[in-house]
C-alpha cells in the first residue's frame, strides 16, 4: 500500500468511526492489517480522532482495534503532565510549521474566542497528540481533513487543508479522498472542500 493509499485508508477508517458505521471500520481495520500496516499507525490514527469528535469515538475505535487486532503494544509515548512545557514547546513549533505565516493570526482569532481553548489547542492537540511518534503529519492531517469534512466544520476544515498542503500533502491526495469519502457526506461540504483546495492549486473541478 502506497503513502496516498494509507493516508487515505486511514482517513476513512476515521470517518467510519465518527459516523458509527462499526461495520465498515471492522472491515477497515481488517484491510489494513492485510495490507501491512503496524498496528501502532493503526492505533495513532484512532486515538487522535478524541481531538475532533471526542472521547467516545476513540475509545470505541479503539475497542474495535483490540477486537479485530489483538495487542498490548504500550503507548507510544506515555501520558506524563510534568510534560507539559514540552508539549507546550513542540506543540507551537508544529502549529507554526502548519500554518506559517498566518500562524498568530489565526491564534489571535482563537484566544478572542475562548483563550482556554486556545491554549489547549497548542498544547493538547498540536503538542501532547498531534506531535506523538507513529504516524507523520501528513498523514494525521489527511485523518483530521476527512474528519471535518464529513463534520461540515468549514471553518476549521479550510485551516486544515491549508496546513495539509503546507507541510506537503499534495492537493491529488485530498482530491482523491473527497471522491472516496462522496458518499460520507453531504454534496455542500463536498463542494466546499473542493474549491478550498482549488482556490490553492491551479485546478478546477
Amino acid at each position: 500500500m502506497n503513502t496516498q493509499a494509507v493516508s487515505i485508508e486511514l482517513a476513512r477508517l476515521a470517518v467510519e468511526l465518527v459516523q458509527m458505521d462499526d461495520e465498515s471500520a471492522r472491515r477497515t481495520i481488517d484491510r489494513l492489517k492485510s495490507e501491512g500496516l503496524s498496528r501502532e499507525q493503526v492505533r495513532e490514527a484512532i486515538l487522535q480522532t478524541y481531538l475532533f469528535d471526542g472521547y467516545p469515538t476513540a475509545l470505541e475505535g479503539l475497542f474495535l482495534l483490540r477486537d479485530q487486532w489483538p495487542g498490548k503494544a504500550a503507548p507510544l509515548e506515555e501520558p506524563d503532565f510534568n510534560q507539559w512545557e514540552t508539549w507546550r514547546a513542540r506543540g507551537r513549533e508544529l502549529y507554526q510549521r502548519i500554518y506559517g505565516s498566518v500562524a498568530d493570526r489565526l491564534q489571535e482569532v482563537a484566544k478572542a474566542a475562548a483563550p482556554e481553548l486556545a491554549e489547549w489547542m497548542v498544547v493538547e492537540g498540536y503538542g501532547k497528540v498531534l506531535s506523538r511518534p507513529g504516524l507523520d503529519i501528513r498523514t494525521r492531517e489527511m485523518v483530521i481533513v476527512a474528519i471535518l469534512l464529513v463534520k461540515g466544520r468549514k471553518r476549521q476544515l479550510e485551516s486544515h487543508i491549508r496546513g495539509a498542503l503546507r507541510v506537503g500533502v499534495p492537493a491529488e491526495d485530498l482530491y482523491a479522498m473527497l471522491q472516496l469519502l462522496r458518499s460520507h457526506c453531504k454534496p455542500e461540504y463536498r463542494r466546499a472542500a473542493w474549491d478550498m483546495i482549488d482556490q490553492r492549486t491551479s485546478r478546477t473541478q
